[in-house]
Formats: structure tokens, C-alpha cells, sequence
């Protein structure tokens, strides 16, 4: 009997053993399995904190982003501070010009801006990023061509500034002369000089540039009568070491005119450190954005020569002008025309080409904006006549430009095509680059700094 009374009394004590056993191990798998959601809670805290700050560093980058579109050709912007609605993340954001135009002291349309986004305490996450927003003028070229059918040896490019005034905008010949025999500025610019090819002005300032994504005929004359030739979207018999996927741009032409490429030139365009003469090739090619100033204006009727047209923005189909269309917008109050036909102006025809005494100076370009919207191929969008001549700002990088033998474009010309006889000056006017119309602003070069 206490035989059997040991026996009972061990299998109880076993089973006590083991029922401790057990308590102890669902008690360790209970603290393991907390420790493993504590952890999760932990980890997903960290993940949120850690999406959370890189939202807050976007915030930043997109108020930043609003102050250079809303004021782009500033010389600079204050640091921006907050903190996101809900997540309670703050943020810090800066704005560094990186070059400043030592003639406006305004930045050239090139930041880098540096944003982070720090969580609340006590566990602060930090996520820093940085971007490089461009601004600038839709005008930042004499001519610019998506393709160019020929750029001859009677072609010139130069350049002026129209907010010197009259004097720095005034007139010559090739001889430098700017003095004429007639106060009617229709005959005057006829009879500045036999060639029109060889107007050119005054006081030029050597910032003149053409462009192109396509092919530039060049001739041999063309090079010593242009400040600058750039060539984007560069193919790769062009020394690129890595050209552009589906390369179109290149020389053609003259040899000896090709080959006078810079081959240290920089492959990322960047106007405000390019070398400033010569022929220059870029890898990526040149976007222009369509004009959204001309989005909801309405349609009205062709524009006829003699209409008076003050500042404001109007809608046209067809637009023909000439030396009695008046046009008195200003560069702080334009006068936008918004074309979805034909641009024409008649042979001998001169628009917003004026007279001081016997010199001659275009008005300034900045003061008459042209957008057009045509887009068709069967016929130029800009049809400009034999010693035709305009002061403008003229964006149609949809639009075919079609010139007569000779003639004269003050202020700048954006256009799908370009092709003319031979004969055509392009006076680029610097005040364009600040015109605040239009202005697009990008975002690139993203990265997530350690």
C-alpha cells in the first residue's frame, strides 16, 4: 500500500512538474510573441516616422518650388520653415542660386534646393533631399529652330539690350552707320543699307545664339556673323561620350564651320557657365512647354493691320501686321497676342521699328509677345516677306517659320522649323530673359541625401 502510495505521489509530482513546465513555456512563447508585436510596433512607428519625414521634405520642396514660380528671376530666396498639418513634421528648405548674372544680380535660372523633414520628439526621424529647379524666359535665344532647313552664309545672329534705352538699341549697317536720310522709318530701314543682310546694331553685346534639336546648315560666312551655335539632342558623330537616345541634332554644311566645336564644352546645358562663342553640341534636346498663357482665351476674329491694340491678352485666328499696326503694350504691361492661324507680315513691311531724329531702334521686344499655336504642316505658321522686319517675342515652337530673301527679327523667334533665303538677321534683345510670362519651372536631378 505506501508502495503504491510513492508511486501516486511521484506521478503526482510529475505531472506537477510538467504542468509547471508547461505554464513556463506558453509564459515564454506569450513574452516572446509581445516582444515580437512590441517589435513590430516599434519597426512600424520607425517605418512611419522614417515616410513621414521624407513627406515633410517634399512639403518643403514644394514651397519652395511655388516661391521661385511665383517670383523667378529673383536674386534669392529666405529659408522656409514649418511643419505638416497632421503629422506634426517639421521641415526646413533653402534655395541656392548657382550663378548670379553679374548684370541684373539676379540668379540665371538654375537653384539648388536642399529640403529636410524632421519628426517630433522624442524620436526625431531626419530625411534630407535635393533637386535642382530651373526657371527662366520661354525667350532665351535669337532664333531657335526644333529643325533647321539652312542657316546661309547672309544669315547673322546678334544681340542688344533694350532696357538701356533707345541708344543702346539703335541700328547700323555693316559700316557701323546708323545715321539715314529719311525721319519715315518704312524708307528709313530700307535705305539704311542696299543689304539688309548686313544690318546689324550698334552696340551689340555678343549674346546672340542659335539653336537647334535638328540639323544646322551652316555656311562659311554664317560663323564669323553669329555669337553662338548650340546643337541639341546631339547625334554620335559628335564627340559625346554617351550621346542622347534617339539622337537628331547635327551640323551639316561647310566642314571647316562644323568642326569649330568646343570639345571641352559642358553636355548638360547650362547657359549661365557655357563658354559664349563658337559652336556648341548638348546631349539632351531643348523642351518648350505650350504657352498655358493662352489657355481659355477665346477666338475672335483675324487681326487686321490697322487695329490699335493696347496691353492685355487677346485671341486671333489669322494675324497680319505692318507699320500701321499699333501696338502700345510695355514690358510690365504687354500687349499678348494668342494666334491659332498665320502670323504674316507683307513684303517691305516694318512693325514696332521706330525713329529718334534720323536713327532707327526697334521698341522694346519684351513690350509684344506672340504665341501661336499653329501646328500644321502644309504651311507656315510664320510667314514673314522679302525686308520684312518686328520687334517681338515670338514663341510658336509648333509653327514653321517661312522668310523672304532678307530681313529682320528684333527680340527673339521660337519656332518648330525655320527656313528663309538666305538673307535674315536675328537681333536678340537680353531684356527678354526677364520676361515673368510663361515662365516654366522644372524639377531634376532628385536624390536622397545620407
Amino acid at each position: 500500500m505506501n508502495r503504491i502510495r510513492r508511486r501516486m505521489g511521484d506521478v503526482e509530482a510529475g505531472s506537477l512538474i510538467l504542468a509547471i513546465a508547461m505554464l513556463l513555456f506558453v509564459s515564454l512563447m506569450a513574452t516572446a510573441l509581445l516582444g515580437q508585436v512590441l517589435s513590430g510596433q516599434v519597426q512600424e512607428r520607425h517605418a512611419t516616422r522614417y515616410e513621414n519625414a521624407l513627406q515633410g521634405a517634399e512639403v518643403g520642396l514644394d514651397r519652395m518650388l511655388a516661391q521661385v514660380k511665383a517670383a523667378p528671376f529673383a536674386s534669392g530666396f529666405s529659408p522656409i520653415t514649418g511643419s505638416t498639418p497632421g503629422t506634426n513634421v517639421a521641415y526646413s528648405v533653402t534655395a541656392t542660386c548657382n550663378v548670379v548674372n553679374p548684370l541684373t544680380n539676379a540668379c540665371t535660372g538654375l537653384w539648388t534646393v536642399l529640403s529636410s523633414g524632421t519628426t517630433a520628439a522624442p524620436k526625431q526621424t531626419t530625411r534630407t533631399i535635393q533637386a535642382a529647379v530651373r526657371s527662366g524666359s520661354l525667350f532665351s535665344f535669337a532664333v531657335f529652330g526644333r529643325a533647321f532647313d539652312s542657316f546661309n552664309g547672309g544669315n547673322s545672329v546678334d544681340s542688344y539690350n533694350s532696357a538701356g534705352g533707345s541708344v543702346p538699341s539703335y541700328i547700323c549697317n555693316d559700316g557701323g552707320q546708323r545715321d539715314v536720310s529719311s525721319t519715315d522709318y518704312v524708307t528709313s530701314l530700307k535705305n539704311l543699307t542696299t543689304n539688309s543682310a548686313a544690318t546689324q546694331m550698334c552696340t551689340p553685346t555678343g549674346r546672340g545664339v542659335v539653336g537647334t534639336n535638328g540639323r544646322l546648315f551652316l555656311k562659311g560666312q554664317v560663323a564669323g556673323d553669329t555669337d553662338r551655335m548650340e546643337i541639341y539632342n546631339a547625334k554620335e558623330n559628335v564627340p559625346l561620350p554617351d550621346p542622347w537616345p534617339n539622337p537628331t541634332g547635327y551640323c551639316d554644311g561647310v566642314p571647316q564651320t562644323c568642326n569649330q566645336y568646343d570639345p571641352s564644352a559642358p553636355t548638360t546645358y547650362d547657359p549661365a557657365v557655357a563658354p559664349p562663342h563658337g559652336l556648341y553640341y548638348y546631349q539632351p534636346p531643348m523642351s518648350f512647354p505650350d504657352p498655358t498663357i493662352c489657355n481659355n482665351v477665346p477666338t475672335t476674329t483675324s487681326f487686321a493691320d490697322q487695329t490699335a491694340l493696347g496691353p492685355g491678352v487677346y485671341g486671333f485666328t489669322d494675324v497680319t501686321l505692318d507699320h500701321l499696326s499699333t501696338i502700345t503694350g510695355t514690358v510690365d504691361n504687354p500687349t499678348i497676342l494668342c494666334v491659332s492661324g498665320q502670323v504674316h507680315i507683307p513684303n517691305g513691311e516694318t512693325v514696332r521699328i521706330d525713329a529718334v531724329g534720323s536713327k532707327l531702334y526697334p521698341e522694346p521686344a519684351g513690350g509684344f509677345l506672340i504665341f501661336s499655336k499653329y501646328n500644321a504642316t502644309n504651311s507656315p505658321g510664320l510667314d514673314f516677306g522679302n525686308h520684312a522686319a518686328i520687334s517681338a517675342g515670338i514663341y510658336a515652337p509648333n509653327a514653321a517659320f517661312s522668310g523672304g530673301s532678307q530681313g529682320n527679327v528684333y527680340g527673339s523667334m521660337i519656332a518648330g522649323s525655320v527656313d528663309n533665303q538666305g538673307g535674315w538677321n536675328f537681333h536678340y534683345d537680353e531684356a527678354l530673359a526677364n520676361s515673368k510670362f510663361n515662365v516654366p519651372v522644372s524639377v531634376s536631378d532628385w536624390v536622397e541625401l545620407k
